[in-house]
């Protein structure tokens, strides 16, 4: 079939790499214009961009689909259109006029929207799926012609399940194009109450991002895992705020437990071992294992604890 392949950041190149390699003609690919990016502000393609150009495929980067650029991709005659995380939003007449089929990782119709796969750690949801849907006028709420349930891991974070899915999906994707005939006519409208993973806002982000330790061990490891890498969940230590990354609630394999017969505070370091600095919450410890200080890199609690000072008994807030 000749595609067209709309996509934008380095979760939708598994896909666009999968439908280069098969029979299918991808006849061009549609991505988000270059933009400044990392600590240099430097003008960069996006990830699809680069592998498109990589491969010789003509690649447009419109900042709206008009109705101009609608009539492109009509001109081109593509059988299908793939759409995984492109960022833009496409026009009624061209989902009404073309097949239009999106990748979209969640239990539709929960989690439609722009963060599904942090919104189920954060409401720790221990499955979720990945979705291949039609595409119409509605967010995400058109039929899906295959859906494939996972399990979410108990320590996994938002970040992990991205780099997980990202090839999950290419391989579903790819299984309805090829099957495409069977698939076509079997898709299945969405049923139940939908719910909405909407994109965090900046204005939302320090009460988002910020631990509280009074609450249960069970809660702060679901906010740690469901905003790592980005935003990020917070704390405070002699003045110093500092991202966690990745958290446990096990102890050497075994389920969390208390190190101390005495009640710490909440906020309070009961134990620090090689790999794990152990807090109080609420009801439990919390193992906090991944920490990264502002302007720094990223460390597993091994290196960090090397160049930071963190005690048994101080309080974090």
């Amino acid at each position: 079939m000749k595609i067209i392949f709309m996509g934008s950041p380095d979760f939708a190149t598994p896909t666009l790499q999968q439908i280069l390699n098969s029979k299918h003609e991808v006849i061009s690919v549609y991505s988000q214009p270059p933009r400044p990016s990392g600590r240099g502000q430097k003008v960069n393609p996006t990830p699809v961009h680069k592998l498109a150009e990589e491969n010789n495929i003509s690649v447009f980067t419109p900042e709206k689909l008009t109705h101009e650029e609608v009539d492109n991709i009509l001109e081109q005659q593509p059988d299908l259109i793939v759409v995984v995380a492109y960022g833009l939003i496409l026009p009624k007449k061209l989902v009404e006029t073309i097949t239009c089929i999106n990748l979209h990782p969640s239990a539709l119709p929960k989690w439609r929207g722009a963060a599904p796969m942090n919104y189920p750690i954060l409401n720790g949801e221990k499955q979720t799926d990945i979705c291949i849907m039609q595409m119409e006028k509605g967010l995400d709420s058109g039929p899906v012609y295959l859906r494939k349930n996972y399990e979410i891991g108990e320590d996994e974070t938002a970040g992990k399940l991205h780099d997980r899915f990202k090839h999950e999906g290419a391989e579903l994707v790819l299984n309805v194009l090829n099957q495409w005939d069977t698939y076509k006519n079997n898709a299945i409208d969405q049923e139940g109450e939908s719910t909405y993973a909407h994109k965090f806002k900046p204005t939302d982000l320090p009460a988002l991002r910020k631990i509280y330790f009074n609450k249960t061990a069970v809660e702060i490891h679901n906010q740690v895992r469901g905003l790592s890498p980005w935003p990020g969940a917070t704390f405070m230590h002699n003045n110093h705020e500092i991202k966690a990354l990745e958290s446990t609630l096990k102890i050497k394999g075994e389920p969390n437990r208390k190190l101390s017969e005495k009640q710490p505070k909440t906020g309070e370091i009961v134990h620090i071992d090689p790999e794990t600095v152990w807090v109080q919450a609420k009801n439990d410890i919390i193992g906090l294992k991944t920490l990264q200080r502002s302007g720094k890199r990223a460390m597993p609690v091994s290196e960090f604890i090397k160049g930071y000072n963190m005690q048994v008994g101080e309080v974090l807030n």
